[in-house]
């Protein structure tokens, strides 16, 4: 049936796959909070060339490398580049993708040689300072150190004296004047150097220096140490002259055809770290209500039990000495509940006070003088505003063992009223 066949896909899929590398980056979306994917951007080019080695390898590339294993047991990358006349980068990328499916191993190993810098480079063509400044004393016979700048330039005369000084090839006569103290003279730094000029890659036969030749030529940064970086490769377990992909994804495809039985699918990454997730948030009237509860809270206040959301006519209405009469309890303003319909119990002492009020009144009112009907009173409703849980609190605190103390309490709460469903708002408030 259509239903096993997808199901049965589905249980090879996860049990021998694994998700594609994402070229996408995750962004926040400005008019909600999921995730938004976008393609990732190019990358600086300062980085392309970090990024070049995990570039996706070309099916040549690869081939090449497989058929180079096949007449020789190993290779060095950078070698077999020169051999393919190709990029060392590329070739190492395509090593990679052969590596992470089995098809190769490949060990990294590194070579350093010595370069000559660009200073280097000028001295190998025009001479070192220290003889510049000789040759300049020699042909001249004698020379006052002032008109030294003139003859070699300021940079040659600060370092060439110095160094022509040290290795005793002139004197300095009693009138500050040079003179040369040593004949026949050759240029050593510059012939150490010229072995050394335009080494961008290793060489087959590097040049060998004195260790203390070699010291003094990097101290004064004509000579500088470049590092190779390149990989051993040499056939894995899975070799085979042709790459056979992993399939990285189950297709619609591989479904209606039946190729993915045969497939052979990427192991699938159960700790491969998911795209974020957002959660959840507080309602902004939940946030108002916990800040001012804080506050009052910490002011000394307690808080007044207000979870009876359904309440009685009579705590609601008539013992806030609202007449029965008021059209604010009628059935468009608030919400009846038809189930129980009527209250089952109240303080009957307290009815009846509150019931006399109303109709003839006392201390000094002359109450609504009004009819006052006990069913009006026993009415259930949603609780319109939680000045219904004030007035039972004030019954409570006058009754109380030892009677009335003042106190401090508030409320913050849901209350019902029969208003109109608008898009922005609904028929409860606080």
């Amino acid at each position: 049936a259509p239903g096993e066949l997808f199901w049965s896909a589905i249980t090879a899929r996860t049990a021998a796959c694994t998700p594609r590398l994402q070229q996408y980056s995750t962004h926040r979306c400005v008019s909600c909070r999921y995730p938004k994917f976008e393609p990732s951007p190019r990358p600086a080019a300062g980085v392309q060339a970090v990024a070049a080695s995990m570039a996706p390898a070309t099916p040549d590339l690869e081939a090449q490398v497989l058929a180079a294993l096949q007449s020789t047991p190993k290779f060095d990358t950078y070698a077999q580049a020169k051999a393919l006349n190709v990029d060392h980068q590329a070739l190492v990328g395509a090593v990679k993708s052969l590596w992470a499916d089995g098809y190769v191993t490949m060990d990294q190993k590194s070579c350093s040689w010595l370069n000559a810098t660009k200073e280097g480079c000028d001295i190998s063509k025009n001479g070192s300072p220290e003889y510049k400044v000789y040759a300049a004393v020699s042909a001249a016979g004698s020379l006052p150190v002032a008109d030294l700048e003139k003859s070699v330039g300021k940079a040659s005369a600060k370092v060439g004296l110095g160094a022509a000084m040290r290795e005793k090839w002139l004197k300095k006569g009693g009138d500050g004047s040079l003179s040369v103290a040593k004949e026949g003279v050759a240029d050593a730094t510059r012939k150490m150097l010229e072995p050394f000029v335009g080494l961008s890659e290793p060489p087959a036969t590097p040049p060998v220096l004195q260790a203390n030749d070699e010291k003094q030529l990097l101290r004064r940064k004509l000579l500088k140490k470049e590092t190779l970086k390149q990989f051993e490769v040499a056939k894995g377990a899975n070799y085979s002259l042709e790459r056979k992909r992993k399939q990285g994804d189950l297709s619609v495809d591989m479904l209606r055809d039946g190729s993915w039985k045969t497939a052979d699918f990427k192991a699938y990454n159960y700790n491969a770290v998911g795209a974020p997730v957002g959660g959840g948030y507080f309602q902004p009237l939940l946030k108002v209500r916990a800040e001012f509860r804080k506050i009052l809270m910490g002011m000394g206040f307690e808080e007044m039990p207000t979870s009876k959301w359904v309440e009685s006519s009579f705590w609601n209405f008539d013992a806030l000495f609202q007449p029965q009469s008021h059209p604010a309890r009628d059935a468009h303003d608030t919400f009846f509940v038809k189930e129980p319909a009527s209250t089952l119990k109240w303080p009957a002492d307290y009815y009846e006070r509150v019931k006399n009020m109303h109709v003839s009144g006392g201390s000094g009112s002359i109450g609504h003088r009004c009819p006052f009907d006990e069913g009006e009173a026993r009415k259930q409703i949603l609780r319109t505003h939680t000045t219904a849980v004030s007035a039972r609190m004030l019954y409570q605190l006058a009754n109380r063992e030892g009677g009335f103390r003042p106190a401090k309490y508030f409320s913050i709460d849901r209350v019902f009223r029969n208003e109109t469903m608008v898009r922005v708002g609904v028929p409860f408030v606080f």
